[in-house]
């Protein structure tokens, strides 16, 4: 079982803008980007250890990630973007900043890595379904964000020890279980594979793993939560 304690210090939602100005401009969605499927929020819990060396004075840890962001988005203003829905069914965003140089880059590896055959076919027929929502009822799903870069945050207030996007969704009809990247006592670089399921079910699974990963002679970490 792993336990441990934590501290927190609820205040008001607080809307955080770039730290300097940037110019304003709209972009057309694509028929990939423009899946209502996609647009959603996801919570992302973090936890910080505070530095202690000699010479350092403790902060505001919300002052401190408030200013880290504010300069963030002045880099990754779509983020700071907003949606708005065209007469035609079309979707732009408005966007503040510089050009999208960054996201361009990206969508120009993709397009390496597949034939036009078949970005051709995939973006045709999303665009005749009408961008059918995911059909989730019942249904677990499976995020590996081992490689998002979240265990390099760094806000300049203390290391990161942990963190990542707890179990979302409703429990009676649909699971999310993001796989994290982590680091065990030894400090190795390990996954954490969350699992949910009813008690008597979870413990038996976590005895079954246990049993089989003693056979791999596997380094696993299981906990009964």
């Amino acid at each position: 079982m792993v336990k441990f304690t934590a501290r927190r210090a609820r205040g008001k939602p607080e809307l955080v803008a770039p730290a300097r100005a940037t110019p304003n401009e709209r972009k057309h969605l694509s028929d990939i980007d423009n899946q209502h499927s996609l647009r959603f929020y996801a919570t992302a819990v973090e936890f910080f250890q505070l530095r202690t060396f000699d010479g350092y004075k403790p902060h505001d840890p919300a002052k401190v990630i408030r200013s880290a962001l504010a300069e963030t988005l002045v880099h990754y203003y779509p983020i700071a973007g907003r949606l708005r829905e065209l007469p035609q069914e079309t979707t732009l965003a408005d966007l503040c900043g510089n050009p999208l140089g960054y996201a361009l880059d990206l969508v120009r590896k993709a397009k390496l890595e597949v034939t036009d055959e078949y970005v051709k076919s995939t973006v045709e027929f999303l665009a005749s379904r009408k961008w059918p929502s995911l059909v989730v009822d019942r249904t677990y799903i499976v995020s590996d964000i081992t490689s998002a870069g979240d265990d390099k945050i760094d806000f300049g207030w203390g290391k990161r020890m942990g963190g990542g996007i707890p179990m979302a969704g409703d429990i009676m009809s649909k699971l999310i279980s993001y796989f994290t990247k982590c680091k065990n006592a030894d400090g190795e670089d390990c996954i954490v594979v969350p699992m949910y399921l009813p008690s008597i079910t979870m413990d038996r699974f976590a005895a079954e793993i246990s049993v089989w990963s003693m056979k791999q002679g596997s380094k696993f970490i299981v906990s009964a939560l």
